[in-house]
């Protein structure tokens, strides 16, 4: 992370979600992972910037991650 932070149990948890095959353990683990950051003060939003995107019914596998990047490994038109 950019901000230099470092947990040692947070490092764990990402090392063990990184080869959990149960999607709701990894999830777990990811979630404390968040509360550990949160926990930490790690960053402060100072405010949150809203991203709408509007696109066509025929684009397929378009997503938009919350940071607002727009994500378009797997995009694809439809006829």
């Amino acid at each position: 992370i950019h901000s230099g932070w470092v947990n040692d149990r947070a490092i764990e948890l990402t090392k063990a979600a990184a080869i959990e095959l149960d999607p709701e353990k990894r999830c777990e683990m990811y979630a404390e992972i968040q509360q550990l950051f949160n926990d930490d003060a790690v960053t402060l939003l100072l405010y949150h910037t809203p991203f709408t995107t509007f696109i066509n019914k025929n684009v397929n596998g378009f997503y938009q991650i919350p940071l607002g990047w727009l994500v378009f490994k797997s995009t694809w038109i439809s006829e």
